[in-house]
């Protein structure tokens, strides 16, 4: 310990240490990797939206999703519901699934983009590239709503994360043949986001 210039602070640890014999320890994929994947989400009015394996993280293509109307709770992994064919099939007309989706994708930080090699990168937190993955499985990412031609939703402000205010949130503006509408999106600790709305409904 002296050669290597350690400081002891109690002298009886270090004699305490001498007597193990064995160190036990364990290590999980998303300490070491910094990967994690979305595998259920829960939408009071709709129920589960369920992510079957996958050990591509980034690609939003592996993992079929299933739909199941009941808690997660209800749910394991051999009991996830039918898996849809085409997810495309569960957007149109479920309106709280794609309310959900816009929040997902565009209170979000970390962009997902696939290289002309076919391969999948996106930068940021593991929490939010699981979060803009799962948006992008049913082609709900942020790049298609906010780039190239078919641009729908312009940004006009984003308040980032902080440990005081516990949620970071943004402002989009909505420019459609029909309507102009301007919508916020927030994310963070439940306590703060029900603080911020005006009514709780409870599912």
């Amino acid at each position: 310990m002296v050669e290597r210039n350690v400081i002891v602070r109690k002298l009886d640890s270090l004699e305490a240490s001498s007597a193990v014999t064995d160190i036990c320890s364990k290590k999980t994929g998303t300490l070491t990797q910094g990967k994690m994947v979305v595998k259920k989400a829960r939408i009071p009015s709709r129920r589960t939206y369920s992510v079957g394996p996958s050990i591509e993280p980034f690609n939003p293509t592996v993992g079929k999703v299933s739909y199941a109307p009941v808690p997660p709770v209800q749910l394991d992994d051999e009991n996830e519901g039918p898996a849809a064919d085409i997810i495309g099939d569960l957007i149109p007309g479920n309106r709280q699934l794609q309310e959900f989706l816009d929040v997902a994708s565009m209170a979000n930080l970390s962009p997902l983009h696939k290289t002309e090699e076919g391969e999948w990168h996106v930068r940021g937190e593991p929490t939010e590239i699981a979060i803009q993955v799962f948006a992008s499985r049913f082609n709900w990412s942020c790049d298609r709503w906010t780039k190239g031609q078919g641009v729908v939703w312009h940004q006009k402000a984003e308040f980032s994360f902080g440990s005081t205010v516990k949620k970071m949130t943004v402002i989009f503006n909505k420019v459609t043949p029909h309507k102009n509408r301007t919508m916020l999106f927030t994310k963070g600790a439940v306590k703060r986001i029900a603080d911020s709305c005006g009514v709780l409904i409870s599912p």
